[in-house]
């Protein structure tokens, strides 16, 4: 596995597309491994969501697989993220 890159992420409590903060494009189909450490919500979403999504505050790596819709990242803190494919 191919680590991507380790960024740090600090939306300001907006929901920001994670490609626009990484580069990375995530490709429909394709597996990830993705490590939050400190904490964020994910939304999987064709429009940028202004509630909801799925609360991340383990340090666990998780796979991801992309169905082509954009990732969206928010966070109140900032706090850093893993990516490898």
């Amino acid at each position: 596995m191919a680590n991507l890159g380790f960024f740090e992420i600090d939306t300001d409590g907006e929901y920001i597309n994670l490609s626009d903060i990484t580069g990375i494009t995530f490709a429909s189909g394709k597996t990830y491994l993705i490590q939050i450490q400190g904490s964020c919500n994910l939304c999987e979403s064709a429009t940028k969501p202004t509630k909801g999504g799925f609360l991340i505050n383990k340090n666990e790596p998780f796979s991801y697989t992309s169905n082509g819709t954009t990732l969206w990242v928010r966070t109140v803190f900032s706090s850093y993220i893993n990516i490898a494919e």
